[in-house]
């Protein structure tokens, strides 16, 4: 699962595309994978709500409102905050499979 503020490359995924992302800390490797649903929400509470903290952040054992307010503390290429784009744009959740790095 691929949560993301619902603007830039985001708003315009749709099942079947293939989405590349590159692994900063691995020295550049890709990781790409191919969307099996996105669907669109009003906030990120509402996306964890309903896809579930532990397929959105799996690494995250805290409560709903912790993963909200980490996903809502992510910054954009931009300089904004998850958060600040959130409440403009809404947020898209991408059901992803991996391909491959």
């Amino acid at each position: 699962m691929e949560g993301r503020p619902g603007k830039g490359w985001a708003a315009y995924v749709t099942a079947d595309d293939w989405i590349t992302f590159k692994i900063t800390a691995s020295g550049g490797k890709k990781l790409v994978v191919r969307a099996l649903r996105v669907r669109r929400f009003a906030s990120f509470e509402a996306m964890l709500r309903e896809c579930g903290v532990k397929a959105c952040l799996p690494e995250i054992s805290g409560s709903l409102q912790e993963a909200v307010e980490i996903y809502q503390s992510f910054g954009t290429m931009s300089g904004a905050t998850y958060a600040e784009v959130e409440r403009e744009y809404g947020v898209i959740a991408i059901d992803v499979v991996p391909l491959g790095l």
